[in-house]
Order: structure tokens, then sequence, then C-alpha cells
């Protein structure tokens, strides 16, 4: 029985990598080292973080915790449906995740808790 369970749970995850909605496609990341953001080149990274050093360590870092969340990329999304996400990091508590997407008439309101890399709340 607990075989069965994890065989679609496993299903599961390996269908929902990719999430359609309507005629847009959001792709979530499958590896961990993708990027989330775009990176700077190096002389803004240096204007604004003081290294080149600095950029990628904070967008890598900001990208695990998207990619923990199964969070799809929108740096590159070209789609037409409006997508606002915010992500609170807490230091006293699990990470939060918000996304609210605009599509036509409908608006959806999603939100993920996360615990150790696995999502124990999802709206």
């Amino acid at each position: 029985m607990r075989i069965l369970f994890h065989l679609i749970l496993i299903t599961f995850f390996i269908n929902s990598c990719k999430t359609k909605t309507g005629n847009d496609l959001f792709i979530v990341p499958t590896d961990s080292a993708t990027l989330y953001f775009p990176l700077f080149d190096s002389v803004k990274a240096v204007k604004l973080y003081g290294t080149a050093w600095q950029d990628t360590a904070n967008k890598t870092w900001n990208s695990e915790e998207l990619f923990d969340f199964r969070e799809p990329l929108l740096y590159n999304y070209s789609g037409s449906t409006e997508v606002y996400r915010l992500t609170w990091i807490r230091n006293s508590a699990y990470p939060v995740c918000f996304r609210l997407q605009n599509q036509g008439d409908s608006i959806f309101y999603l939100q993920r808790l996360t615990m150790d890399m696995r999502i124990i709340e999802e709206k």
C-alpha cells in the first residue's frame, strides 16, 4: 500500500512540472541549480552589491527557495496571464510564497508554506 502511494505521489510530481492555465504555459524547473532571476552584468552587480559574487549568491539562494516551493519561472514568461508573486522568507518561521494570477475574467490565489523542502500547506 505504501509503495502504491509513493508511485502515485511520484507520478503526480512528474506530471505537475508544467502547469497549464488556459493558453499559457508556466515552466517549473526540474533542476535546483536553475536561476529564477537573471544575473546582472559585472558592472551593474558591483554597483548594486559591491561584488559580482554577491549578486550570484543572492540570486542562487532566492532561487533555491522558489525551487523548494515548485514555483514556475517568471522572468522569461511571455504569456498573457498577469502573475504577481511574493516570497516571504521569515527568520522565526517557515517560508511562505503567495502568487496572484489574473487570467482574463478570473483571478487565482495560490499560497504555499514549506518545511524542510516539503510543501506542507497549499491553498
